[in-house]
């Protein structure tokens, strides 16, 4: 069986009195998994699938990751399923990591070009 392991470290300083630093991890078991890339073509908001609910099972992590340049222009927006609440905005070189229960499609679209997404699933053990 495979592992997954994650970890994040923040270290903020200059936006409160005193400095903040987070260094959270976190390790799951894994069946499968892997991480491929696409161009995100459209920007109808409506947005185009990048992974589909019916293709994977519950419990899954999700990795997603705008490979255009820091500061490019090309911004990805990733929706869950027709909700526009709550979306999140992918500017060059950021990404995102998050369990994913198989209820909505994940869908992206772009303001301009056609900018890459790296995206990584994980299915649970």
């Amino acid at each position: 069986m495979a592992t997954l392991t994650g970890q994040i470290k923040l270290d903020i300083s200059g936006v409160t009195s005193d400095p903040i630093s987070v260094d959270v991890s976190m390790t799951k078991a894994c069946l499968s998994g892997g991480i491929t890339s696409r161009s995100i073509n459209t920007t109808a908001t409506s947005g185009e699938k990048v992974v589909e609910k019916d293709e994977y099972s519950l419990g899954d992590m999700i990795y997603l990751r705008n490979r255009q340049a820091k500061g490019a222009t090309e911004i990805i927006t990733i929706r869950l399923g027709a909700a526009t609440a709550g979306e999140i905005r992918l500017e060059g070189g950021q990404f995102a990591i998050f369990p994913w229960v198989k209820g909505e499609d994940i869908l992206a679209y772009t303001n301009s070009g056609a900018p890459i997404l790296e995206i990584g699933t994980f299915a649970s053990a």
